[in-house]
This record gives C-alpha cells, structure tokens and sequence, in this order.
C-alpha cells in the first residue's frame, strides 16, 4: 500500500491498515446519510501492523500486497530525514484467513529502491503490477516527484520494472489504477480544477495520452487513491469540505445522467486520514 505540491515524497500518507469486506448501495449525498450503518460495520486490524505505517492493500488470488514504512531486516534500508522513518517499501504476503496474512517478504530491490515507492495495482489483463515511487526531479526547485511504474509478473517473479507515466517539469502522477484499459490516477497537473486532481488516460501505443480530468470526482482541494468498480462505482479520498477528518473516503455513484458523491462515514472516516480503499 509521498507538502509542497501535495503528492511530494514527503507526503506517502502514513497510516494503519484494515481489511473490510462490504456491499452496499447509496441514494443520496449529504453528511448525515452516510454510506455504511456504523453498528453493522466492524473493524479489525490484521496481523501485518507494525508500529509503523501500512496501507493500500491490493490482493491478487491469495497474494497479498501492501505498502509499509516497517524496518527492513535485509536488503535496501534508506530513511527519510524529514520523518526519520524508512522510506515506504512494497511487501507481499500469502492471505491465510480475513485477518491474517503470513510469509512477508518485501518485493524486489529493483521495484523497493532506496526512495519511496507505494500504492500498486494489479492488472490481470497484462499480468503487471503498476505503482507509485520517487524519482529524481530535475528541476533545480525540487528534488524529487512521482511517477508511475509497472513491472510485469512472469512465472511468479517480477520482471524489471519500467516507466509508465512520468509528467514533464515538477508535476507528480500517483496512484494507478487500470479499468478497461484506462489509467485512472491522481496528479497535480496546472489547469486542473483543484490542487491535485484525479485523472483518465487512454494508452496510445507504448505511452498514455489523451488525458482527461474526471471533474466529476475532483474539488477544488485534493483528490487522491481512485479504485474503480466500473464506470458508475468509483471509490477515492479528498480532503474537501463538510469531511470528517483530513483525507476521508467518498463513493461515486452514477445512474443515467444523475450521479451522487457520498461520504463513507464513520467508522471509515476519522479525524485522520483515511484513504486507499480497495
């Protein structure tokens, strides 16, 4: 599962993780009407939390994947001076029961570099495993921004991983997610309807292009972390207005040419940050 310009390497958000399994429907956007009931709603950290920081699940099968700060007992260990916490490593596990996850391991140094990565996103259809991570800025007013890699699955290894998306100047592209095709992430792209926006691309060729603003998730503050369902049912966090906390979760809904934004609610949302739902 990286304030300057929002999304910056300082700014992986640091949080703990929970599993929640849920089916629910909404009719209507408004604080009071929140997405789940909270008496029917429980939950449970499982057992993967460490005094650090975990989050963004992903599972494919019974593999599991997440971004954590955690000590690294071998391999790369880099840490961050503005935090003085390791930088934010991808790890995987196997799913033994809803809150239990064994045989953690990090993935590989080439994917884990010495800078922050975090946030993946399997795409079953080309077998890769797209992410978030730091590189090197070369404008002289910022050291570092993000991007977004893929590194493909081949007989249960990663292979080398590669650029996917990476913005021009200063402007950070994070939080990948591919439906039918599309990359939807978040990117604080000049022109866009607030500070970081969520957007769409089409892949033309070996690059993505064709971007489009999804106004109709984005406000004027920051939108991060979309996970989509399908076109009427996208999931992602902002720190808008009328929230609970700092980041809250909302859920998109469309039905013909209506659509509804809704808080999650408690006990999703806090007083804190509360982001990458999957």
């Amino acid at each position: 599962m990286p304030q300057p310009h929002v999304i910056s390497s300082n700014f992986m958000y640091r949080a703990l993780l929970t599993c929640l399994l849920f089916a629910v429907s909404v009719e209507s956007f408004t604080q009071n009407n929140p997405l789940f009931e909270e008496s029917k709603v429980e939950i449970v950290p499982i057992n993967i939390n460490t005094d650090e920081s975990e989050f963004g699940p992903f599972l494919i099968g019974k593999s599991f994947y997440y971004t954590s700060s955690q000590e690294r007992k071998i391999g790369v260990i880099s840490m961050e001076s503005a935090t003085n916490h390791q930088m934010l490593d991808l790890y995987s596990g196997i799913v033994t029961d809803s809150i239990r996850i064994n045989k953690v391991k990090p993935l590989n140094d080439d994917i884990n570099t010495p800078l922050n990565q975090g946030g993946c996103f399997f795409d079953k259809y080309t077998s890769k495993l797209f992410y978030t991570t730091d590189i090197e800025c070369a404008a002289a007013s910022q050291k570092y921004k993000l991007a977004i890699f893929s590194a493909e699955l081949i007989n249960n290894q990663f292979a080398a991983s590669k650029p996917e998306l990476v913005l021009p100047d200063t402007f950070s592209a994070a939080h990948p997610v591919i439906f039918n095709g599309k990359l939807y992430f978040s990117a604080n792209i000049l022109g866009g309807k607030g500070k970081t926006d969520i957007y769409v691309a089409e892949k033309i060729g070996e690059n993505w292009g064709n971007f489009t603003n999804c106004s109709y998730l984005n406000s004027e503050e920051n939108e991060f972390f979309p996970f989509v369902i399908n076109e009427n049912e996208i999931y992602f966090s902002s720190n808008r207005s009328g929230g609970l906390g700092k980041l809250d979760l909302y859920k998109y809904t469309k039905d013909g040419n209506n659509y509804i934004i809704q808080n999650a609610g408690t006990p999703l949302n806090s007083e804190y940050d509360d982001f990458a739902i999957y």
